[in-house]
């Protein structure tokens, strides 16, 4: 993710977070993944919380971006890990 698309990715994220009451404490976006230290109310599950992160985000950035909604077979995220 280089240029205007990082930026987007960054922003959809953030917007992402606030409504879900998350805080981001760092975050980072490499040319192919995204690092995140963020903190979670403890009422929330974590996977939850990851899980919606990366669905509202990548409907925002199919809604701006409808070409990577072919490309991966609508997938704009790969599976995680959880560390």
């Amino acid at each position: 993710m280089f240029g205007d698309l990082r930026r987007e990715v960054g922003e959809a994220i953030g917007k992402v977070c606030k409504t879900e009451g998350v805080t981001t404490i760092k975050a980072a976006t490499l040319p192919d993944h995204v690092h995140m230290y963020v903190s979670i109310p403890p009422k929330e599950s974590v996977a939850k919380v990851v899980g919606r992160i990366k669905g509202k985000s990548a409907l925002m950035l199919f809604d701006r971006h409808p070409e990577y909604r072919d490309r991966n077979n609508r997938h704009f995220w790969a599976r995680g890990v959880l560390l």
